[in-house]
């Protein structure tokens, strides 16, 4: 167990400003998964333009700077699992 969890500090991904839509969910579990913007727009029956406005919505949320974060944090709260 890390210090910080035994200190009672909550980790990077529980500390989010805003939560997210459930479509915001979605897209984040896809994007775990390893999906391209076209494969999850194709999968949620949106515009790729719609999942990129989608995916900057996650990333300012969650306060992360790309697609890999998006997925640590995915995996990490349970979004996914194997």
């Amino acid at each position: 167990m890390l210090a910080a969890d035994r200190a009672g500090r909550r980790r990077w991904w529980e500390a989010i400003a805003e939560p997210l839509s459930e479509r915001e969910r979605e897209v984040a579990r896809l994007v775990a998964r390893g999906l391209t913007n076209a494969e999850i727009a194709a999968e949620l029956f949106n515009r790729t333009g719609t999942v990129k406005n989608h995916l900057a919505n996650v990333q300012r949320r969650l306060g992360v700077r790309n697609r890999v974060e998006i997925a640590a944090w995915a995996w990490s709260t349970g979004e996914v699992s194997a």
